[in-house]
């Protein structure tokens, strides 16, 4: 049903997008704990639930204008 419905919606594509550039810049770096959880290409919409859970408790750690430019 999930599938179905978002499947082709822009925004959850530019969801999907952003999780895995935040995924490659993260790796490797002192801040690797805080990348999203890995969710399979054929099973994305099974485990579609981590990554909003990843999302809604990054979110909380890092409020809006709270980093300094340049910085990780």
């Amino acid at each position: 049903m999930l599938k179905h419905s978002y499947q082709h919606h822009p925004a959850f594509e530019r969801f999907l997008s952003a999780c895995g550039r935040v995924s490659g810049q993260l790796q490797h770096t002192l801040l690797a704990c805080l990348a999203p959880p890995t969710v399979r290409t054929k099973a994305r919409f099974m485990h579609v639930h981590r990554l909003f859970s990843w999302a809604e408790r990054l979110l909380k750690l890092s409020p809006a204008g709270g980093a300094k430019a340049g910085s990780i």
